[in-house]
């Protein structure tokens, strides 16, 4: 590994990652479901590139904080940083092999990343980097003393434009309001109802009911389109099995 800030040597096995660009991320197109693989007795885990260190709110000791709050929310039975830099994530050598050694070590069934279509960069370039760790962890001569592994399958979370997808998770109206508790466990990142200390952007710093009505307005978007409740979108680049969508 190049980046050596994160020991997983003594994790165990993983059945579900969800790898993001910082912290929040991953509660945002995945929460749901990580916390229904979990009540399925699934191994779940997340891995945050950096510590959204560049947010305007909020430090990065906090936003770790924040996250491991989340993760006990929605049940996460392991949650890491890798301490990459913040607005500078790139799909380089030394990041990409770094992924790869944890993928090897944390040897996850199916694995959830960000969708590319995301205005914010560091999104593409995790599910750039994230793609090709997949890849690059299933080589036999991998720089690594660690045995290969590649996931079984790799989805990308909800693009910003809404598009049809290709799986839709079905989840409960429980999952939802985990979900939202998750989200605004993020206590630095979200606006005082009725206040606004500075930002206009109401997509950067949402008030508390403005997540809340966006996750339960999405999940029903979704839902509907396939017949549930409530959903969580996925999207795949590569044709999916249609007896084992997830990897499983």
């Amino acid at each position: 590994m190049f980046y050596p800030t994160l020991d997983v040597s003594d994790v165990a096995a993983l059945d579900v990652l969800a790898v993001a660009a910082h912290p929040k991320d991953a509660e945002w197109f995945c929460g749901g479901t990580l916390l229904s693989f979990a009540e399925q007795g699934k191994r779940t885990g997340i891995l945050d590139l950096s510590t959204g260190d560049m947010s305007s709110r909020g430090i990065p000791q906090q936003r770790v904080e924040e996250a491991a709050e989340a993760a006990k929310i929605l049940r996460v039975a392991w949650r890491g940083n890798l301490g990459l830099p913040d607005g500078r994530l790139e799909n380089n050598i030394m990041a990409r092999m770094t992924l790869a050694g944890i993928l090897r070590s944390l040897q996850p069934r199916l694995v959830l990343g960000p969708h590319p279509e995301r205005r914010h960069p560091d999104h593409r370039y995790t599910w750039e980097m994230l793609r090709d760790a997949c890849y690059a962890a299933g080589w036999p001569k991998l720089d690594d003393d660690l045995p290969p592994h590649r996931p079984a399958q790799i989805l990308q979370g909800a693009p910003d434009v809404p598009a049809a997808p290709s799986l839709v998770m079905p989840l409960t109206a429980r999952h939802i309001e985990a979900k939202i508790a998750a989200l605004l466990a993020y206590r630095s990142q979200f606006e005082t109802e009725g206040i606004r200390e500075g930002f206009d952007d109401p997509l950067e710093f949402p008030t508390e009911s403005r997540v809340g009505a966006c996750v339960t307005g999405i999940a029903v978007a979704y839902g509907v389109g396939a017949g549930l409740q409530f959903g969580e979108p996925f999207y795949s680049s590569l044709p999916l099995n249609a007896m084992t969508p997830f990897g499983f």
